[in-house]
């Protein structure tokens, strides 16, 4: 199957490889992945937050703060549900 546009059997290889590589899975779309970084994001400013209240000792807004970047990353976990490549089925082994 060389053609012209083939010169040599590694350029052919090399062509070959490059069509046969799995496409991106369907479900990785950019909003998906720009979701789950701004949660990560929030989480990350929630987390820096409880610690600077919990430097001055604020228990109640440390609270708020740990329960708030919890939710976030609960939210960035679900989240990738939506990103994750679909499993393919396993084979039976033969016994």
């Amino acid at each position: 199957m060389i053609d012209a546009d083939t010169r040599t059997y590694q350029e052919f290889a090399d062509r070959l490889a490059g069509m046969t590589r799995p496409a991106p899975h369907p479900d990785n779309r950019p909003a998906d992945f720009a979701a789950i970084a701004d949660a990560m994001l929030s989480a990350s400013a929630y987390a820096e937050t409880a610690a600077r209240f919990a430097e001055i000792g604020d228990a109640a807004a440390v609270a708020f703060a740990v329960r708030s970047a919890s939710a976030c990353l609960l939210t960035a976990a679900e989240l990738t549900d939506r990103i994750r490549p679909t499993t393919r089925p396993r084979r039976e082994s033969a016994a």
